[in-house]
């Protein structure tokens, strides 16, 4: 599991890198990583034990799981599709089960638990 000091430092680089370059689209990518980072500092303050962080990566691993044998269960229509319209029905139900924010806390707790 990853410590506050480790990320603490990983900012610090991440910053230090952003000083040199002049690329606005990359600039506010680093912007974002060091955003995150942040986040995943504050995160560390509240000392979650290896435990519970693995637990709930197992939980919302569990539920994106679930979401995607739901779609696949309910949407076998879809198959027959254009590749348009099978894309704008993925992107509705994703919405409607919040994909997109179960993704991104995925990624956070992959992130916490990496040594």
């Amino acid at each position: 599991m990853r410590t506050k000091r480790e990320v603490f430092k990983e900012i610090e680089i991440v910053i230090n890198e952003s000083k040199s370059i002049e690329d606005c689209r990359y600039k506010r990518k680093i912007q974002k990583r060091v955003e995150f980072l942040r986040q995943m500092q504050f995160y560390l303050e509240t000392n979650p034990t290896i435990d519970f962080i693995q637990k709930q990566y197992d939980n919302i691993s569990n539920k994106m799981d679930s979401i995607n044998k739901e779609y696949l269960d309910n949407y076998e229509f879809v198959s027959n599709l254009d590749a348009i319209t099978r894309r704008k029905t993925r992107n509705m139900f994703d919405e409607m089960h919040d994909v997109k924010k179960i993704k991104n806390q995925i990624i956070a707790l992959k992130y916490l638990l990496k040594k």
